[in-house]
């Protein structure tokens, strides 16, 4: 993703998968349960914005967004360009579960 007017820009990476382990900090009413983070990346002032999702049936997802065009670049920018709310959103989206 790059911002038009700074050409700051941010990675962004979604995964679907089964299994995995994670810290949950948060159990939706639909059984869903959650983990966000973020925290440091590979270089100086590269921030890593990471949320997990475990669902009942057994399917995660992991969404991660950095201030930096790839996970092992220099920053591009003070904060990745998507908010934690929208990799929330993201990751808990019905969608996951007609992806195949």
């Amino acid at each position: 993703m790059v911002d038009r007017n700074t050409g700051d820009r941010t990675y962004i990476e979604a995964v679907r998968t089964a299994g995995g382990e994670a810290v949950w900090t948060e159990t939706r009413p639909d059984g869903l349960k959650l983990a966000a983070v973020e925290k440091a990346g590979a270089h100086p002032g590269v921030l890593h914005r990471q949320v997990d999702t475990f669902r009942p049936n057994g399917l995660t997802t992991q969404v991660s967004a950095y201030n930096a065009p790839t996970p092992n670049s220099l920053k591009s920018g003070k904060k990745p360009l998507i908010t934690m709310a929208e990799l929330k959103a993201i990751a808990t989206d019905p969608v996951w579960l007609a992806a195949r």
